[in-house]
């Protein structure tokens, strides 16, 4: 009996091309936005996240314990000693890539003419280079050993009207505390798209460093880069036991641990496009629940005919539930085909952002903006579709079922 029925409303819906087409659109739109829009911020937030671990900010970072709550600070004496002994330790864990040491404080850097704040980082520029992208498009080049060349940002040396080759005045504190101030020599001007580490971040040799703010054999941090961002849970347990069990004065922050603030962007825009999709799906309720409702006052005769040859109220009810379903199933097939072509060419080749709109990020960005899909997607808009097909005809089936068999038929009439 399920099968005549179904085969009923498949052959009403089919019969009213017009309101069916309405309603297809309007789900078949559904699906295609759902799909396009969970897929472009999916891309737009996976590229954000992957170009920050990869400038440097790692899977992982290793601190003092009592460095996090000091570490807007950026202090010298709050550090990690014998740095090397701990990456010897995590070198061997599964997925492991690499990792090195750095020494970060805040400094000044100045022409003689212009002074600006600058966060001094010192690092192995060897390493560096071999696991973060931050010198990966470079003019000159990076300075190595323990000499006293320093790797400005592009955004950096357009402030301080700076080339390669040209000195520059480096001011920090020591660990102690004690004022230092050196003539350095710009080795390279690095750019890498992110105007804020540009503008604010320079380089100088791991050695050099020590040096210059008496860290010898100090850090501090570690950063620790994995083979694929994929791998972080399973190696984050692994790190965090030999750190907790060897290194009970140390601290492990995961990459999500180290940027909170974008993780809750992230959820704000995820959260924006929930309020999207359900605005969406109240459309698409509320044109289906409109549609199906015309119908059965277009349809009452028909409907009077069928209970007087047997077909019980609950029976057109479910014929009416079932003609939501297929609406609901062909819009899903025309928002696939809809979003199918557009989702590949998004996910394969991508949106190449002009240059002056790469300035207005504030957060790094690959150039090539592309959409991340995956089957849980396609199932999530397809639930969507049901659901609004079904909720859609529940108000009209049962205005259907009430009908009144005697008067239905009077009504048929003429």
């Amino acid at each position: 009996m399920i099968t005549k029925i179904f085969k009923i409303a498949l052959r009403n819906v089919l019969k009213n091309k017009r309101r069916t087409f309405l309603n297809v659109l309007t789900i078949g739109l559904n699906v295609f936005i759902i799909l396009y829009g969970l897929g472009m911020m999916k891309g737009q937030f996976d590229s954000m996240f992957e170009k920050i671990i990869n400038l440097g900010s790692g899977h992982f970072k290793i601190y003092n314990k009592d460095y996090v709550d000091e570490k807007t600070m950026m202090p010298l004496d709050v550090n990690i000693k014998n740095p090397d002994e701990v990456i010897k330790r995590i070198e061997k864990i599964p997925y492991f890539k690499g990792a090195t040491k750095r020494i970060v404080h805040t400094g000044i850097i100045s022409n003689t003419k212009k002074k600006l704040n600058v966060v001094i980082t010192g690092v192995d520029m060897k390493k560096e280079k071999e696991l973060f992208e931050t010198f990966s498009n470079i003019k000159g080049s990076v300075a190595g050993g323990g000499s006293s060349g320093v790797v400005v940002g592009k955004k950096l040396s357009e402030l301080l009207d700076v080339e390669e080759g040209n000195r520059l005045l480096l001011f920090s504190q020591t660990r102690q505390s004690a004022n230092n101030l050196v003539d350095v020599n710009t080795t390279g001007i690095y750019s890498n798209g992110y105007k804020m580490m540009e503008k604010t971040k320079v380089f100088i040799p791991l050695k050099y460093a020590e040096s210059f703010m008496d860290m010898d054999n100090m850090a501090t941090e570690i950063v620790v880069m994995l083979d694929k961002s994929s791998h972080v849970a399973a190696a984050g347990k692994q790190l965090a036991s030999i750190i907790e069990n060897e290194f009970p004065g140390l601290v492990l922050l995961d990459w999500q641990e180290e940027n909170p603030d974008l993780i809750e962007m992230a959820r704000m825009k995820y959260a924006n496009m929930i309020v999207i999709i359900l605005v969406l799906v109240f459309l698409a309720v509320f044109i289906i629940t409109n549609t199906l409702t015309m119908a059965v006052f277009e349809r009452i005769p028909e409907i009077g005919t069928i209970r007087a040859i047997g077909m019980g109220a609950g029976q057109v009810r479910l014929m009416f539930l079932m003609e939501g379903v297929v609406l609901g199933l062909f819009g899903l097939i025309a928002g696939y085909i809809m979003a199918g072509p557009l989702i590949y060419y998004l996910s394969t080749t991508g949106i190449i952002l002009p240059a002056e709109s790469m300035e207005s990020f504030d957060m790094p960005m690959d150039a090539t903006m592309k959409a991340v899909t995956s089957y849980k997607d396609y199932i999530f808009a397809a639930v969507v579709c049901f659901a609004a097909g079904i909720i859609g005809s529940i108000m009209p089936a049962r205005r259907a079922a009430k009908v009144n068999i005697v008067k239905a038929l009077k009504k048929g009439v003429r």
